[in-house]
């Protein structure tokens, strides 16, 4: 009996094949309410995670105003490098809708707290940095106010290490909004192409692979 290869199974088979596996799963279908679910719980457990760094975070580790602008401009980019990483995530992801609203739990949050940990910090270096002293609550509202350009002028930066990580804050806001969500919008829509032209999840693409292996 001759055995049979991949092009003797009829086209249905495959293409059922191809649906169990999720490669070739519509564009327009919405996600199922268990992935909703589990999308959910990691954009909270991330909120949290970021939460929980930010009020463990020590104002000691910056001695200085060389250390503080040192510490800004780290956070700053791994900030970049997480928005990056975060957007490789959402083209590759089954449901790239669902991976960008985790994305945005997290990379908001994520600046606000490096600008908060600067402010908290150059207060904590300097009393009079500010007309007041700032602690992790008023540095994240100050924060916070700064990026909705509200400009309530309860709190005001005095020194000069202050006003420029202000500066740097505002002329940041002015393409923060447009540029992250420009960028995690063309995320998906890449992820979205991807799955309409049937190129699998980066986790089902290693599955099948190591499916294809198993078999030989």
């Amino acid at each position: 009996m001759t055995p049979m290869n991949d092009a003797s199974y009829p086209q249905a088979d495959n293409e059922r094949s191809a649906d169990a596996s999720g490669t070739n799963s519509p564009p327009n279908n919405h996600a199922p309410w268990h992935a909703i679910v589990l999308s959910l719980v990691r954009a909270v457990v991330s909120l949290l995670i970021v939460v929980w760094i930010y009020t463990n975070f020590n104002p000691d580790l910056a001695k200085n105003r060389g250390e503080g602008l040192a510490f800004m401009i780290i956070g700053l980019v791994a900030f970049v490098a997480f928005t990056a990483w975060q957007g490789k995530r959402i083209v590759r992801a089954q449901y790239p809708g669902l991976r960008a609203m985790e994305t945005l739990a997290t990379v908001i949050p994520l600046f606000l707290i490096v600008f908060a940990s600067t402010y908290v910090t150059a207060s904590y270096q300097n009393p009079d940095a500010f007309n007041e002293v700032l602690n992790k609550g008023s540095s994240i509202y100050f924060t916070i106010v700064v990026l909705s350009t509200t400009g309530f002028g309860d709190i005001v930066p005095r020194s000069g290490f202050a006003r420029a990580a202000v500066n740097t804050q505002m002329l940041i806001d002015l393409f923060f909004v447009a540029l992250i969500l420009r960028f995690i919008l063309s995320a998906v829509n890449r992820g979205r192409d991807q799955r309409a032209q049937g190129v699998p999840p980066k986790k089902v693409a290693k599955r099948r692979t190591r499916t294809k292996e198993a078999d030989v």
